[in-house]
């Protein structure tokens, strides 16, 4: 089966959390919803065609995020600009954001789907009909390091692995890696509202270092030259 693997970096980076939205605080990592947002924004879908298609594109597209940079976070005054097409005439004040500072992923992913195929085609080209963006407009981000992976499915097997785990995986804990633990968005309907979450394992692992999993029965399990993929 094919995959793809794709380098996300930028110099800031802010997903937010929507229990905090008058305080807005970030996921450490780039949560499904959010990538599906910045593959629109490479092909050119609009944020009216976006909004219809968005359930339908978190149900078709499967990703895992392994995080390369240390999580580094900052709280300073962003004042975010209207996007094109907005309805208000007043320009947003100044407000305080938890930013995440140097921001960088390497997001493994697949689906069947055109909108992947545009994504990746338009990746080749080194083309975006948007700025792609880590979270906030204030936030570009980088796409390097286009790659296609053959991944297989597998259950009931130890494997290594560098991104994020679902909750429920028997994880051998190691004392050289720090480890969290979140519940990450994964679908969002079209009135832009989270439907869905999956509680995961994560943690920036040093190079050289990985994850061990001793068994998982979950779904969409898969490996890869020996490394193992958990797809949300």
């Amino acid at each position: 089966m094919k995959a793809y693997s794709i380098v996300l970096s930028g110099r800031w980076g802010h997903f937010r959390r929507p229990e905090a939205n008058n305080n807005p605080i970030t996921y450490d990592f780039i949560p499904k919803t959010a990538f599906i947002g910045l593959i629109a924004a490479v092909v050119g879908m609009k944020r009216d065609t976006l909004k219809k298609k968005y359930e339908k594109l978190c149900n078709s597209i499967f990703y895992n995020v392994e995080i390369l940079n240390p999580i580094a976070k900052i709280v300073t005054n962003f004042r975010i600009y209207k996007y094109k097409g907005s309805l208000s005439s007043v320009e947003n004040p100044p407000q305080f954001y938890e930013i995440l500072q140097e921001p960088k992923y390497q997001v493994v992913f697949f689906g069947d789907n055109k909108v992947i195929e545009l994504f990746v085609k338009n990746l080749k080209t080194e083309q975006s009909a948007y700025t792609p963006t880590f979270g906030l407009v204030n936030c570009p981000v980088n796409i390097n390091s286009l790659e296609e992976i053959e991944i297989q499915k597998i259950r009931n097997h130890e494997v290594l692995t560098k991104g994020f785990i679902p909750f429920g995986c028997q994880l051998k804990l190691k004392s050289d890696i720090t480890i969290s633990y979140d519940s990450i968005p994964v679908v969002q309907n079209n009135n832009w509202f989270n439907v869905k979450y999956v509680k995961v394992f994560y943690g920036y692992v040093p190079e050289g270092k990985s994850f061990k999993v001793r068994r998982s029965n979950y779904e969409h399990q898969y490996i890869s030259n020996s490394l193992g993929y958990f797809f949300i």
